[in-house]
């Protein structure tokens, strides 16, 4: 278990805001979790090609900073990383300033070094970052500082727009062929997601831009449906975004009318865009419970572990001929000025007799998949997003959505 209960694969929540800086400078300010780096760039005219990295963690961004060879190192790694972007006639300069270091400092100032240097030569050829580490046995992507002390063996992984690796670097311990072929599958899915953000940057000198808010504060969740509505020039928010915005109470009596009070009540609160979703078991021999209930099955407190278990006591005397279900999802978009839009998706499958499977939550451990012979927890994340009912629901609304918003 990681300290911050995050899963192997999961990043810390990352974020990239342009700086004010005055004429010839471009900046930005990245963070992934409590880490926070200033990434600047600037150029003058010059005989020679020329590219200048510095590497500074400030005193007081940690308390076991290290000093000189570590700093040098880094330094000549970025200048390496970012030899692409050197201009004939020019001299480039790049300054990565830590301020706070909770891990990931030195993956993070290629994010935002990348950022900076494309805004500055108006040339978008960005890069994602991340670290994996081979902790206890286990891959972990992602690394917090603590969990840095403790890692066997250490990735750097460096990924461009196209799903290129362009820099990878390994320390540490013996690993096996395995344990770093799943670092890097970790790393793409994380990185996909870190440069579509950096990619909204560009997006912000239009002098509007479009957002659309999707009503969940699961980062998870979220990155899904992002991966939609980025390429389409629309900024990506969640409630996480909106702190003000009160719990929607889900009164209705089916999924669809959930999705649709929570998408219309927060549309019209925040005047833009609302997408919201409510997803659920439901369980034939159980006549379709627990069905909207199925977050707060065992109790108000969403606990999964009860849930399941309360499913698993009520299905005791079931054979597992007769243990059919689904998972259904719907979707409703809703903006003041439209009428809402709503499609659904449904995953079909049994109930199994004990979960099996760590990557998955809710009920996706007992979900069981006849013709794959898994259970949702045993899928990759990019089965269940191809084969889940959210996703088929997703698959909805890219056909229905041209026409809605051109509308």
């Amino acid at each position: 278990m990681r300290i911050d209960s995050r899963k192997n694969w999961e990043m810390r929540p990352f974020n990239i805001s342009l700086n004010d800086f005055e004429e010839n400078y471009q900046g930005v300010t990245v963070t992934l979790g409590e880490t926070k780096v200033i990434c600047y760039a600037f150029k003058k005219p010059s005989e020679q090609s020329e590219l200048t990295v510095t590497f500074q963690v400030l005193p007081f961004a940690t308390k076991n900073r290290q000093e000189g060879k570590e700093r040098k190192d880094w330094e000549k790694s970025l200048k390496k990383i970012f030899s692409s972007y050197e201009k004939a006639h020019t001299s480039l300069f790049l300054d990565c300033v830590v301020i706070k270091d909770r891990g990931s400092s030195q993956e993070l100032s290629v994010a935002g070094g990348s950022v900076a240097l494309s805004l500055l030569l108006q040339e978008t050829t960005l890069l994602g970052s991340i670290n994996c580490g081979l902790v206890q046995g286990e891959i972990f992507c992602d690394l917090s500082s603590e969990e840095e002390k403790k890692a066997e063996a250490m990735f750097q992984v460096v990924m461009d727009e196209k799903g290129n690796f362009v820099h990878l670097a390994a320390s540490g311990d013996k690993f096996s062929g395995e344990e770093l072929n799943l670092a890097l599958h970790y790393s793409k899915t994380v990185l996909e997601d870190q440069i579509a953000k950096e990619k909204e940057i560009f997006i912000h000198d239009q002098q509007e831009v479009e957002e659309i808010v999707i009503a969940t504060k699961n980062s998870g969740k979220a990155k899904e449906f992002q991966k939609m509505f980025s390429p389409l020039g629309l900024k990506v928010k969640t409630l996480l975004d909106f702190p003000e915005i009160p719990e929607v109470i889900e009164s209705g009596r089916t999924f669809e009318e959930n999705a649709i009070l929570k998408a219309e009540t927060i549309a019209n609160l925040l005047k833009t865009t609302v997408l919201a979703d409510d997803s659920g078991l439901m369980v034939d021999a159980l006549e379709g419970q627990p069905g909207i209930f199925s977050a707060r099955y065992a109790g108000p407190e969403k606990n999964d572990a009860s849930n399941n278990a309360k499913l698993l006591a009520n299905l005791a005397q079931v054979p597992k001929d007769k243990r059919q279900a689904q998972f259904y999802c719907a979707l409703a978009v809703a903006n003041p000025k439209k009428e809402t839009l709503t499609v659904h998706g449904i995953w079909e499958g049994e109930i199994a007799s004990i979960p099996k499977g760590e990557d998955g939550f809710g009920y996706d451990p007992l979900f069981f998949l006849p013709d794959l012979n898994k259970t949702a927890a045993e899928l990759s994340r990019e089965e269940k997003n191809r084969l889940s009912h959210r996703g088929k629901a997703l698959e909805a609304l890219k056909k229905s959505w041209p026409k809605w918003w051109s509308e």
